[in-house]
């Protein structure tokens, strides 16, 4: 079976090259995946440093003259892939030695189903003169911790900081920061396990990176939604991979390492459209069937299975129901309230022991001896006793004989 690992970069040389380094150390032998670049025309010499890069696999850019959206770039990496399975990986994600063959070996196992990795930590693999006042701390203080690692030699220029030794190890791993994102998928695994079949909305797990799923998934769907920008692009497709029968399976053996880059726009000139520009009979171009993958002599050594397309109706993303948002909005109220209480009683004791001390000092009240551990106990249980249901019961017959 071959394998196709589909990467959509823009004006990310330095860190993409760090994630085709990644694919040379594969466990996985190199004749049985390719990787497809797809470059969002970009301006910073990708073309040049990808095309002097020596990988060991097949390495298949697709160069674009013009940018695109994030649909269409999908949609020409899906196009271009010849492969069985596709796995959907970052320029700004260097990957483990165990990653394809992760993938390979849980959809043998399975059918039908969408492998999401879980854990990822983040490095800066690249020192960016943009970088906001929060990466630049941050950055300077991961590098203060970890003195292996490059040093910025000047502010105003990009630096890589990162060496080849440095990729092949596992030393990333060790030393990464963790994430927001990250958190939360490591959140949704504890509480929902390796399936999400029970989890609200699981096609929000769908994202182009980490990710992997059988070619003819695209098939059955038909086209690739279009959509205002890459998350929603991301939803629609994970939704119809949902209506299609497939399910979304985490893993948390795929630890990726993401690069912090600045936060900029991924596409230039890419707005929100307003729903009423937006047509609902708008559908993606329809994918032809992939070619057949050669070897070096021209002969094609595996032949690639298609699978009839079934196009599907554009079906918008569901609202969460009246019912979940009243139960959403009650279990924050009594939440809220009980942190309220707690910060009530909280700053009431602090008022009480304030006062308490004031009236010590000024010898209005005597100070406190200082109780044996075993005379506190034994005041514990007095009071615990005297507190307690029956005493409180005798206590109100007595008030009513009054």
């Amino acid at each position: 079976m071959l394998v196709s690992v589909v990467i959509l970069a823009q004006n990310a040389v330095d860190r993409l090259l760090y994630s085709l380094q990644s694919f040379n150390l594969q466990y996985t032998p190199f004749d049985q995946f390719e990787v497809v670049v797809v470059d969002n025309a970009s301006a910073d010499g990708t073309r040049e440093r990808v095309e002097e890069f020596s990988a060991h696999y097949q390495l298949r850019p697709v160069w674009l003259h013009q940018p695109q959206k994030y649909s269409e770039l999908l949609y020409e990496g899906v196009k271009a892939a010849r492969g069985d399975l596709l796995i959907f990986s970052g320029a700004n994600v260097i990957v483990p030695r165990a990653f394809v063959g992760t993938h390979i070996q849980a959809h043998r196992q399975k059918e039908k189903m969408i492998l999401v990795g879980t854990m990822y930590r983040r490095v800066y693999s690249v020192f960016y003169p943009n970088f906001s006042e929060r990466q630049k701390s941050e950055c300077l203080a991961w590098l203060q911790d970890y003195p292996q690692i490059k040093r910025p030699h000047t502010m105003e220029r990009v630096v890589p900081l990162l060496d080849e030794k440095q990729v092949e190890t596992e030393y990333l791993t060790e030393i990464g920061l963790a994430g927001k994102e990250a958190e939360e998928r490591e959140e949704l695994h504890r509480s929902d396990g390796t399936h999400s079949e029970e989890a609200d909305e699981p096609w929000h797990l769908f994202q182009t990176q980490n990710l992997s799923v059988e070619r003819s998934a695209f098939q059955q769907i038909g086209q690739i939604p279009p959509a205002s920008n890459q998350t929603e692009a991301n939803q629609r497709i994970g939704f119809r991979l949902f209506q299609a029968g497939y399910t979304f399976q985490l893993s948390d053996k795929l630890v990726g390492i993401y690069q912090e880059y600045p936060r900029l726009q991924w596409v230039p000139g890419r707005q929100k459209q307003k729903e009423a520009e937006a047509e609902p009979s708008q559908v993606g171009p329809e994918l032809p069937p992939p070619e057949p993958p050669t070897d070096q002599q021209g002969t094609s050594p595996q032949p690639v299975s298609h699978m009839p397309v079934y196009p599907l109706p554009h079906v918008p993303l569901p609202q969460n129901s009246s019912r979940q948002t009243e139960r959403r909005s009650a279990r924050h109220a009594a939440s809220s309230k009980r942190k309220h209480n707690a910060r009530r009683r909280r700053k009431r004791r602090q008022r009480q022991r304030s006062r308490s001390r004031k009236k010590q000092a000024e010898g209005q009240i005597p100070k406190r001896k200082s109780r044996s551990r075993r005379e506190r106990a034994k005041h514990s249980r007095k009071k615990r006793a005297k507190h307690s249901r029956p005493e409180r019961k005798k206590r109100k017959k007595s008030k009513k004989k009054r």
